[in-house]
């Protein structure tokens, strides 16, 4: 960038070449090119390409030879930068049912335990402050765990 300017004059003086009136001599295919849309059916896209590798502007379609091979799960995970067990189609997913199982315990958990903190502490004569923060606290667990899994549930599991 700094170099710019010094090179700016030289730039501006070298000479061009005349303006030439005849057509470029791919205009013709240009025009061809113009067929390919993207969006148009598939079908057409494909005949077009065919009629213009068969004039010889695209010289390059259907060149490459493409064929399945087996890629092993690193390889995999190191092109696609995903991790392994994202990609491990063996990798087993919490079920429903699990999910639903461990959400019930953990309220019930959390009630009894509420319960029994707000029993105890007002047995054992703690202030009142205490007992109502300590119950709160146990009982906002579930609802704690319920945000959590509403908004991203991949930091529960």
């Amino acid at each position: 960038l700094l170099q710019l300017p010094a090179l700016l004059p030289a730039l501006l003086l070298r000479p061009t070449p005349a303006p030439s009136r005849a057509a470029p001599p791919c205009a013709a295919a240009a025009a061809d090119w113009s067929r390919l849309v993207e969006g148009a059916p598939r079908e057409a896209n494909l005949a077009a390409l065919e009629e213009l590798s068969a004039a010889g502007a695209a010289s390059l379609w259907k060149s490459a030879k493409v064929s399945p091979r087996p890629v092993s799960l690193g390889e995999l995970s190191r092109t696609t930068k995903i991790p392994e067990a994202a990609l491990d189609p063996t990798a087993t997913e919490y079920s429903l049912q699990d999910i639903q199982d461990t959400f019930v315990k953990v309220v019930v958990g959390c009630t009894v335990g509420a319960v029994a903190w707000a029993a105890g502490s007002d047995a054992l004569g703690l202030d009142a402050g205490l007992r109502f923060t300590g119950t709160y606290l146990l009982a906002g667990v579930p609802i704690g765990i319920l945000a959590i899994g509403s908004t991203a549930p991949g930091i529960l599991f």
